[in-house]
């Protein structure tokens, strides 16, 4: 249903300025406050929304936002409606002598809409104010329609590990041109305001709400230049049904938030809940944040907007310089390729006898993506260095060539849509026997994301990050539980290299895991802290992954005893490696081997190797048979996993 509320705030609110008010200042208020009343607008779905109230448990509410500023009432956080009428009152208000910005009707401009069209206050009736600061930034925006962006996993930095999701707002002015160019549009994100370079305390203040989040407004080329270019992330786009009055209120209510900030807490009211409230503040009607799992992840909330009735309109896919790069030598030659890689060396380097100019063309067009990946920070830093000169010499040579290149067309597969992936959650029941301790059964539980066996559909091939795996199994014949192991997080990261490749590929858990040996005989759960860094490589676009990793990791229990100095502390380092094959996209084969030098402990040294498959044989139901072999014992188990 087409929204009617914002008749009113397109003839005052879109100029900024507001008539002169007649009447009388202490009546024309509490006329309205009694209408309000009589109509329970406090109880109404758009005021709830607008004031991110949620319904406490003994049946109160309690906004979400944090900020004393967004309340003109004292009571305003957990009474909708002492806040609304606190806000009628406020829009009476005279200007007086403070900046009119800081006028209700300035700070407040959607909610002036919604109440002005809910109890019919005429448009004269309002004082006289000029809101400057509001009419430059709606004027800057100019609104017209709404896009939901997603930003794909991002490993190397912990905030954007799950990916991240924002907003586009699409200006009318960029709307109207031939070739849509929405880069001139604005982003609006929500994001914690940190300041802080301590990894651990850092994610200490995120889990517990102890960062202010801020919404922001930016030229959209400059998400999609952190994005897609200096991190290699890809972009997905969702255009979304809302209409230029919801698109233009949704601003104004950003406006709104832009003065206050909410505690911001990484689990749960994170930038992609926050960016999803935002939506139902425009269209009321939607409910997008309550049926969300906790923890939120960006990925979750894309399938909440996707399987919204008729909210998204159409998919675009904004590839990676990473994936337009890779595109771009798909099908060079070996000698186009040798080239590519001298000019990423050496932009003066002379052209090959054997390449026709279209050869080279392409050649010129894949060196220039290449150099854009290398060196963007420093294109950032410094705007007039070695690299900018290089690209100018590239951009020289390449132009001198006189050949119109095709344009780059890259057609994501359908497996690689983010919400085409599998819940993020998993839980899991099996059994199996192992050679010391007998038969056994064994449940398994996730809260999110992805490891290298889930069904790859939706995920990154090379990419791991769980957190909070755990595995329990019970030895029948020793009536034992025993907590095989339980992360809070486990990350592997690999990065293949090829000829213009080279980063290092990487790995980090912290939880508990069983250990055997050095009075952990009959095995025993120990902490665990482990990282390594290596090389990785790929085939056939990753579908068949091989890695080698020098590992480093520290174990503690007060079971074990064969420890540094004989006490419960183990610590060693040596290689891993492993082999990763899907063969299909719901069929994932894993090897993995591990071994371990124990200097000066009991027992010197430990290894480990594993053999795994995983079928998942529908989106949510997956089956595994586990091979796992150690010095002294031998276990197979056999389970089903629901992903959720």
């Amino acid at each position: 249903m087409r929204r009617c509320w914002i008749a009113l705030p397109i003839a005052l609110l879109s100029c900024g300025s507001f008539p002169a008010a007649w009447g009388s200042e202490g009546e024309a208020p509490e006329v309205y406050v009694a209408k309000a009343q009589s109509l329970g607008l406090a109880a109404h779905s758009p005021w709830l929304r607008l004031g991110h109230y949620q319904p406490t448990p003994g049946g109160g509410w309690c906004s979400q936002v944090d900020g004393a500023a967004f309340f003109l009432s004292d009571e305003g956080k957990r009474d909708p409606g002492a806040e609304l009428e606190a806000t009628l009152r406020g829009l009476f208000r005279p200007p007086g002598d403070t900046n009119a910005d800081d006028h209700p009707l300035c700070t407040f401009p959607a909610r002036a809409a919604w109440l002005s069209e809910q109890l019919d206050i005429p448009a004269g009736e309002l004082p006289s104010v000029t809101c400057a600061g509001f009419s430059d930034f709606f004027g800057r925006l100019d609104p017209v329609s709404v896009t939901f962006v997603f930003s794909s996993y991002y490993l190397n930095n912990p905030v954007s590990a799950f990916g991240h999701t924002f907003l586009r707002v699409n200006s009318a002015a960029s709307s109207q041109t031939p070739a849509r160019r929405e880069l001139l549009d604005y982003g609006i994100d929500y994001a914690a305001v940190t300041g802080e370079e301590n990894a651990v305390w850092y994610a200490f203040k995120g889990l517990f709400g102890m960062f202010p989040g801020k919404f922001s407004a930016m030229p959209y080329y400059y998400k999609v230049r952190k994005y897609n270019d200096m991190e290699s992330r890809d972009i997905w786009e969702y255009d979304l049904s809302l209409t230029q009055d919801e698109a233009r209120f949704l601003v104004r209510h950003l406006w709104e938030l832009g003065r206050t900030y909410m505690d911001y807490w990484y689990l749960t009211e994170n930038c992609s809940y926050h960016i999803l409230g935002l939506l139902e503040a425009a269209r009321p009607e939607l409910d997008l944040t309550s049926p969300l799992a906790k923890p939120v992840l960006p990925a979750n909330t894309v399938k909440a907007v996707v399987s919204a009735p008729s909210l998204v309109t159409r998919q675009r896919y904004r590839p990676s310089i990473r994936a337009q790069f890779r595109e771009r030598i798909r099908d060079l030659s070996s000698t186009q390729r040798d080239f590519v890689e001298q000019l990423a060396g050496n932009a003066s380097s002379p052209l090959p006898p054997p390449l026709s100019s279209a050869q080279a063309a392409a050649a010129f067009d894949a060196a220039l993506d290449l150099l854009e990946r290398r060196s963007f920070r420093e294109f950032l830093a410094d705007p007039g260095g070695s690299a900018a000169r290089d690209k100018q010499r590239l951009l020289e040579r390449r132009a001198a060539l006189g050949v119109v290149s095709p344009e780059l067309v890259l057609a994501p597969r359908s497996q690689d849509l983010p919400h085409a992936g599998h819940g993020s959650r998993r839980a899991g029941v099996g059994g199996g026997a192992a050679t010391g301790d007998g038969g056994f059964a064994e449940a398994t539980f996730r809260i999110a994301l992805h490891d290298l066996l889930d069904p790859a559909p939706g995920y990154p091939e090379s990419a791991q990050i769980e957190f909070l795996p755990m595995q329990l199994r019970y030895f029948f014949e020793k009536e034992r539980l025993r907590l095989e192991e339980g992360y809070f997080v486990r990350v592997l990261s690999l990065s293949p290299r090829d000829r213009f490749e080279k980063d290092l590929s990487w790995k980090v858990a912290a939880g508990a895991t069983t250990i055997w040996g050095g009075g952990c005989d009959d095995g025993c759960t120990a902490a665990h802290l482990g990282a390594g860094a290596g090389l990785a490589w790929g085939l056939q676009d990753d579908a068949a992954l091989f890695w080698t990793t020098f590992d480093a990791d520290l174990y503690g229990s007060p079971q074990l005893d064969g420890g540094i100095a004989g006490g419960p502390v183990r610590a060693g380092a040596g290689p891993a490696a492993g082999l990763r094959v899907r063969p299909h996209p719901s069929l994932v084969g894993l090897a993995t081997g591990k071994w371990t030098f124990l200097p000066g402990q009991d027992p010197r040294g430990v290894w480990q190797a594993e053999s795994r498959v995983r079928w998942g044989w529908s989106p949510s139901l997956a089956a595994s048979l586990d091979l796992t072999v150690r010095p002294s014992d031998r276990t197979v188990s056999l389970g089903m996993s629901v992903y959720f």
